[in-house]
């Protein structure tokens, strides 16, 4: 006899709470039918988790610029408000930036942002999780200034083991749950990166790597002079030190850090200071 799989009716509590996400984010389509299609996916977290205690089913949709994006979960909806609606990552620069490196670019939606903000930069999108990778991809396959680089940011050259997890946004090269799946990919410093890719400055760095910040510009610190402005989320709730040891690498930058995000986290926004 076949076991009925639980309800868990419970989650149709959190049903307002995504129309109203929904209702939100709609600004950021431009046609009825992507709008109905970003409020289906929205209603459909609550609806899969009380009927099936499992996933939604993946939504594509165009955004207003004409991006066309695939969400698979809660998180990446979430992230689609705080990037592209919310614009954490906005930042005033001095002037256009030529160079952007998106490091830890998950499914692309930063690199969308930046590419909507700044069209004639070179965008270098950098994800380390293969299947992340693909999405990633696809997501940014209508920008023709982005490119896509499937590595690591780490501290060191060479092969490494990177946690793939079924939510995209808690892949990292730092284990949090059984539920992240080992795989072998292949990791690069910034140093490596930016001579591969033929680079001599980054105007811009936004580093989200979960986990692996302070690693990875500390590895990088003799070559800071090389670096314009950086984006960092700390993940000091992953993988101490934090935010504090992570200012003082960034010395010859003026940093400001925001404090909104989740507990144990903080989004730094460094300047070099100007000679």
């Amino acid at each position: 006899m076949t076991r009925r799989q639980p309800h868990h009716l419970g989650a149709l509590v959190s049903l307002p709470r995504y129309v109203r996400l929904a209702a939100e984010l709609s600004v950021l389509t431009s046609s009825l039918r992507d709008k109905l299609a970003l409020a289906r996916f929205a209603i459909s977290i609550p609806v899969a988790q009380a009927l099936r205690g499992r996933r939604p089913r993946p939504a594509t949709f165009r955004l207003g610029e004409g991006s066309r994006i695939t969400v698979a979960d809660r998180t990446e909806l979430l992230a689609m408000r705080d990037v592209l609606l919310n614009e954490e990552y906005a930042i005033k620069l001095d002037r256009p930036p030529k160079v952007i490196v998106d490091a830890g670019a998950n499914v692309g939606l930063a690199s969308i942002f930046f590419s909507a903000l700044w069209p004639e930069a070179r965008i270098v999108a950098v994800e380390a999780d293969p299947s992340t990778f693909r999405r990633l991809k696809e997501n940014t396959a209508s920008l023709r200034n982005v490119e896509v680089v499937n590595r690591a940011i780490a501290a060191r050259d060479g092969e490494v083991v990177f946690y793939s997890a079924p939510r995209t946004v808690s892949s990292s090269l730092v284990r949090r749950s059984p539920d992240q799946r080992p795989v072998r990919v292949m990791g690069a410093t910034l140093t490596s990166l930016m001579h591969d890719l033929g680079i001599d400055v980054i105007d811009l760095l936004k580093l989200d790597i979960e986990g692996g910040e302070f690693e990875a510009l500390e590895a990088f610190s003799p070559h800071l002079s090389r670096l314009r402005t950086v984006i960092v989320e700390v993940h000091g709730d992953l993988q101490p030190p934090g935010t504090r040891a992570i200012v003082d690498i960034l010395q010859g930058f003026e940093c400001k850090t925001q404090w909104s995000l989740p507990p144990g986290r903080t989004l730094i926004h460094a300047k070099v200071i100007p000679a």
